[in-house]
C-alpha cells in the first residue's frame, strides 16, 4: 500500500445455490508518511563571553515515519527565542539520513563577537535539503539562552593631541584629539576635557560625541580658548563609557601653553589730518590688548 491513500473496499458472498449478496462500500485512507526533523536538545562548552570559543552541541530527532534525508544544521546569534538576527558564518554543518525515531549529535565551534549585555540567545536551525518530506518545519528550531553581565569598561588604547612641538602649544590654535577606543559589547559616546590648572578642575571640550569607524582612529578639531592661562599645567582628557555604564578615562599632560593670540591695536592719537609745526613735541597713543596680556610694545 501507498501512503496517503484511501482504498475501497466489500464484500461480495455467493451461496451454494448461487445466489449472490454484495455488501456496502467500505474505505479507508493509510496515514501519511514523512520525516519529521526535530531540535530536541542544544548545549553549549565553554565560557560565553565576547573573544571567545565554544563548541555547540545540538541534539536532533526524526519523530517522522519516514526515512529523513540529509540536511544542514545553522546556527545563530539573536537578540531574540529562535531568531535570525546573525548567522555565525562557516559553523553550519551537515547530517546524514535519520530514520524514524533515530537521533543524532550536530557539533560545531563558534567564536562570540558583539554579545549583547542582557538576555540573548545562540540558535540552532535544521535544514533540510527537501522540505517537501518535512511535515512540520516549526520545531526544527531551538534556543540556547545568555544572561550576560557586562562588567568591562572601554579600553582608551590611543589617545593623543596633534600637531605638538617639544609638548608646547599655543592659544586660539587648531589642534586634534585623536583616540582610539574599544569595548567588549559597544561604547557609546565619549567626553572631552582640558585643564589649566593641572587636572584639579576640568572643562568640557566636548560631551557624548559620537565614535565612527568602529571606534578607531576618531579625531575631534578644537581650537585652544584665546583665553587659556599662559602656564605649563595644560591637560587634556578623554572620558569613554558603553552601553552598560562602565567608563573609563585616560590624562595626557601637562603641557605648556604659550600666547598664539594676535594683539589687537588702535591708535587714538594722531587720528589723522592734523597739521603739526615742525620741531613742534606732540604726544602719540594707542591702546593694545591681547586676552594674556601685552608684554612690550
Amino acid at each position: 500500500m501507498n501512503p496517503s491513500t484511501t482504498y475501497y473496499w466489500r464484500i461480495h458472498s455467493v451461496d451454494d445455490k448461487g445466489t449472490e449478496v454484495v455488501g456496502p462500500t467500505w474505505s479507508f485512507t493509510t496515514s501519511t508518511q514523512s520525516a519529521d526533523m526535530v531540535a530536541t536538545d542544544i548545549k553549549v562548552v565553554g565560557t560565553i563571553a565576547n573573544g571567545q570559543t565554544v563548541t555547540v552541541n545540538e541534539t536532533i530527532q526524526n519523530q517522522g515515519d519516514y526515512q529523513a534525508d540529509v540536511g544542514v544544521v545553522r546556527f545563530y546569534y539573536s537578540a531574540y527565542e529562535n531568531g535570525k538576527d546573525a548567522e555565525f558564518m562557516n559553523a553550519w554543518r551537515n547530517y546524514s539520513q535519520l530514520n524514524p525515531g533515530q537521533s543524532t549529535t550536530v557539533s560545531t565551534t563558534i567564536t562570540i563577537q558583539g554579545l549583547m549585555a542582557g538576555a540573548s540567545y545562540l540558535v540552532a536551525d535544521i535544514v533540510p535539503i527537501v522540505q517537501a518530506v518535512e511535515s512540520d518545519l516549526s520545531n526544527n528550531t531551538v534556543s540556547y539562552p545568555i544572561s550576560y553581565t557586562d562588567t568591562t569598561a572601554p579600553s582608551i588604547q590611543y589617545f593623543d593631541l596633534f600637531y605638538t612641538s617639544n609638548a608646547t602649544f599655543k592659544t586660539n590654535a587648531k589642534t586634534t584629539l585623536v583616540y582610539t577606543v574599544l569595548d567588549d559589547i559597544s561604547v557609546t559616546a565619549v567626553d572631552l576635557y582640558y585643564s589649566t590648572n593641572n587636572g584639579s578642575t576640568w572643562t568640557p571640550i566636548a560631551t557624548n560625541f559620537p565614535l565612527t569607524n568602529g571606534g578607531y582612529n576618531n579625531g575631534y578639531e578644537w581650537i585652544i580658548p584665546s583665553t587659556t592661562p599662559l602656564n605649563n599645567q595644560f591637560k587634556v582628557k578623554i572620558a569613554a563609557k558603553d552601553s552598560s555604564g562602565n567608563s573609563s578615562e585616560k590624562v595626557l599632560g601637562p603641557f605648556t601653553i604659550t600666547d598664539g593670540s594676535t594683539p589687537s591695536m588702535s591708535l587714538t592719537s594722531p587720528k589723522g589730518g592734523e597739521l603739526w609745526t615742525l620741531g613742534s613735541t606732540k604726544n602719540i597713543s594707542w591702546t593694545a590688548s591681547s586676552p594674556n596680556g601685552i608684554k612690550n610694545v
